[in-house]
């Protein structure tokens, strides 16, 4: 897998991770394609502020189809954990897995199906994802 894009939010340094650089969501977001999604924080974030955003994002790139995952996304918003400021959490996605998130000083991994992950990757890079820019940066390899 290569970068295809390092970016500085606010809150986080994101990178994508993809078998080849793309501008196309699309093609990014396709099941058949392994990605991988890291963040490093640049300053603290609670869970109290970090699972409601990643519920509604989740629900939003799901879509109608947010119903089928609904005890995943409930099960992600208990696993997630307080980030300090330097901590980080990756996302690993794989068509023969689904999805794998680790965060660091968590020592369990949490474990989504393909649905899961596309709707997870899909906050960030979907046509509805919350931070347009953010989109941008990822995409632009």
């Amino acid at each position: 897998m290569r970068i295809t894009r390092l970016t500085g939010a606010r809150r986080v340094f994101s990178g994508l991770y993809a078998r080849e650089p793309t501008r196309n969501a699309a093609e990014v977001l396709r099941a058949d394609r392994p990605k991988r999604l890291v963040a490093v924080m640049k300053r603290d974030l609670s869970r109290g502020d970090s699972v409601p955003l990643f519920r509604k994002g989740i629900e939003r790139s799901a879509g109608r189809g947010a119903a089928a995952i609904r005890g995943e996304i409930d099960a992600f918003a208990r696993w997630f954990p307080t980030l300090r400021e330097g901590n980080w959490f990756a996302v690993n996605f794989t068509p023969s897995d689904g999805v794998v998130v680790s965060a660091m000083g968590k020592p369990e991994l949490f474990r989504g199906s393909v649905q899961f992950g596309t709707a997870l990757f899909g906050m960030w890079l979907g046509p509805g994802a919350d931070d347009a820019g953010l989109r941008a940066s990822l995409l632009n390899p």
